[in-house]
């Protein structure tokens, strides 16, 4: 896994968004509603207006991208908000869908408030688990690294948007498609997303220390077979079914998948990616990569049949990413990626656990006394020495 992250010289923007002053008000606005029939209809109208009032009230800001954002968000807020009243009085929707969609996007407004104030200090902390501890332990996987660094896209306004939900009122923020201009679904994350703890970690699994944990209370075993003995804890016949046991355990999460093949195993690069522009990305690095090393060995550099084989022996170097439900960030895991994974913990296993076998030295033949000159050895006399040749031989 890489550790000159690019991160760690991350540097926080001179202008920050006043989100406190976008959400005042907003709790009398909300529980000011009344249930009474003939104060419904003002009631809705009031929130409409208030709610109008705090996404319109926005600073300007020298930035122009900061402050192309901010305006953006606003209007699209107001523009919502309209449409809804319009619908609410065509009775297109009922008042409570109305109130739902008013209470979402404000509470939205208010998370990306808390998302934006308090990013650069999370940014900070999120990369001291990427160094090196006083116990000599990481606490960042190289998929956590990914996760700040996805995390750090979004204090990049640029190629960014505000994106406003219609039916729900959820707000997200997400990243403009180069070719189209349109904002790409697959980036699009809620304020509550950003505020999310799991969109920042994901611990380092070191699966050498968890399986020395378990193997060092593994009981020893000897099997005798003739004269060869062979000892040790991979010589039990229950081996298989704890070997089993214990690699389901380092690898229940798709998160603990992806550190595993990161993090402990230095012969493959793993890459992630999330939108198709990051997976093109990602193949161009690997067949520039791999030309260089064939240029540097006096070869040509791949064809094309060669490159996309060579792409798909290696595809599962390549982690696909998704947001769940929650808007968390997770590690889409194939077949191949959990075999691979299952082999690496495997094979640490048996280099920990090992046998060793010893040849025992034969006994020696029983000594027998020979008879004296001119007398017949007795029948023990001749049984001992039959004895002892067979042993010889």
């Amino acid at each position: 896994m890489r550790r000159n992250n690019p991160y760690f010289g991350y540097v926080p923007p001179d202008n920050t968004l006043d989100w406190a002053k976008l959400t005042s008000g907003l709790v009398d606005t909300i529980t000011g509603i009344s249930d009474e029939r003939k104060q419904e209809r003002e009631v809705l109208d009031n929130i409409n207006i208030e709610n109008q009032k705090i996404v319109s009230t926005v600073d300007r800001y020298a930035d122009p991208t900061l402050d192309q954002f901010v305006l953006s968000a606003s209007e699209q807020g107001r523009s919502v908000m309209k449409t809804w009243n319009t619908q609410l009085k065509n009775r297109e929707i009922k008042p409570a869908e109305y109130r739902n969609r008013m209470n979402n996007l404000m509470t939205n407004w208010a998370q990306f408030g808390t998302a934006t104030k308090t990013f650069n200090s999370r940014i900070q902390e999120a990369l001291k688990r990427s160094f090196t501890g006083e116990d000599g332990e990481v606490l960042a996987s190289g998929y956590e690294l990914y996760k700040i660094k996805q995390l750090a896209e979004y204090g990049n306004l640029k190629n960014k948007k505000a994106f406003i939900d219609p039916q729900t009122g959820n707000i997200m923020s997400g990243i403009l498609n180069e070719q189209t201009g349109l904002v790409d679904p697959s980036t699009l994350v809620t304020g509550a997303a950003l505020n999310n703890p799991e969109n920042l970690q994901a611990n380092k699994v070191n699966v050498n220390k968890l399986v020395s944990n378990s193997v060092k209370n593994w009981e020893p075993y000897i099997l005798e077979t003739g004269t060869i003995t062979t000892s040790g804890k991979g010589m039990n016949p229950f081996l298989a079914k704890a070997i089993s046991t214990l690699t389901a355990s380092i690898m229940p999460t798709p998160e603990a998948i992806a550190s595993i093949l990161d993090d402990n195993q230095s012969e493959y690069e793993i890459e992630y990616w999330t939108t198709q522009d990051e997976r093109k990305s990602v193949i161009n690095k690997m067949i520039s990569e791999q030309n260089s090393a064939r240029q540097k060995m006096g070869e040509d550099p791949m064809t094309e049949d060669e490159s996309n084989k060579y792409i798909e022996e290696n595809s599962w170097t390549m982690i696909q990413n998704s947001r769940d439900g929650n808007g968390v960030m997770r590690p889409l895991i194939t077949k191949d990626q959990s075999d691979r994974a299952k082999e690496i913990i495997e094979n640490n296993i048996n280099a920990q656990i090992g046998k060793k076998v010893i040849e025992d030295e034969p006994s020696k033949p029983p000594t027998t006394s020979k008879p004296p000159a001119g007398e017949k050895p007795t029948d023990a006399q001749i049984n001992a020495q039959k004895k002892g040749a067979e042993i010889k031989k």
